[in-house]
């Protein structure tokens, strides 16, 4: 049953990584440098899921792929496609590598499977699977596009129940009307990532990964649970944030400019520096 439990909560951060700029080097100039310390100064421990690097043939091939997608004839005949293809391998648990992710400390989950889009459904059962081998009660997955102050997301987890809890930004899919989490920004409760291991035969794949997940875990009878986001587009933008809208969100997405002059790094760093100036003067953090 729903509720809250007399046990103290406590979260794993996972954040979707992949190993090609621009979104490897907005973690490492972006993310290592901001929020991650704030989760390893608050003992909070963060896993970097990723897969395997793909060559330029892979690469192009995913991007027409993608493309397609959202194009023509193959708004229909992709997923088709993908269905068709994947079927057979719905079953599958990607093998994980645990290693070191880019800094020392930092751990990282190499999935044996190539980083391309087709592929994301399975990734995500790769990371469910290597995240029950650890100790934890919430799980909350992201990616390197955001920017997450620690100490807007442990109260979050701390007033959720302790089961059946799926909860993210809220987004509707266009086809079928569901409604799903955003992928950049989820929590999990630990039975539910249990539950989508056991039932995965049923994560279809010929939807994005984030819809796919979202039908499953509406067919288990666990609604989402919204929690908002901030888009912040531009440092000028963090700007003419709000100190009280800062400090009542935990999750803001800093995806600015496009894939060959992305900001990120630098639009963090500056929310992360209002982010101090405003949890210092209310005494959320030490000075």
């Amino acid at each position: 049953m729903k509720g809250h439990s007399t046990s103290k909560a406590s979260v794993l951060i996972v954040i979707g990584q992949v190993l090609t700029d621009p979104w490897l080097g907005i973690t490492r100039e972006g993310q290592f440098p901001t929020w991650l310390a704030d989760a390893q100064a608050l003992d909070v421990p963060v896993r970097h899921s990723h897969g395997l690097r793909s060559n330029a043939l892979v690469g192009s091939l995913d991007r027409a792929h993608e493309w397609l997608r959202w194009h023509g004839r193959g708004r229909s005949l992709v997923p088709r496609i993908d269905g068709l293809m994947g079927r057979p391998w719905l079953d599958r648990k990607p093998k994980v590598k645990v290693g070191r992710f880019l800094e020392p400390g930092a751990v990282g989950w190499q999935q044996q499977l190539v980083d391309v889009y087709a592929l994301q459904r399975w990734k995500i059962i790769g990371s469910f699977t290597q995240a029950l081998t650890e100790d934890f009660t919430h799980a909350y997955f992201t990616t390197a596009s955001s920017y997450v102050r620690i100490h807007g997301l442990i109260p979050v987890v701390d007033s959720l129940p302790m089961s059946e809890v799926y909860a993210g930004t809220p987004l509707t899919d266009a086809i079928s009307g569901a409604h799903f989490a955003s992928g950049a920004n989820r929590i999990f409760s630990r039975d539910v990532i249990e539950a989508v291991v056991r039932e995965r035969k049923h994560y279809r794949n010929d939807v994005m990964e984030d819809v796919g997940l979202g039908r499953l875990i509406h067919q288990m009878g666990i609604d989402l649970t919204p929690l908002t986001t901030v888009n912040v587009p531009s440092v000028q933008a963090v700007d003419s944030l709000t100190g009280e809208g800062i400090l009542a969100n935990f999750h803001f997405r800093t995806t600015s400019g496009d894939r060959y002059r992305r900001q990120d790094a630098q639009v963090m760093h500056a929310l992360h520096a209002r982010v101090i100036d405003l949890e210092t003067r209310h005494g959320i953090r030490r000075a």
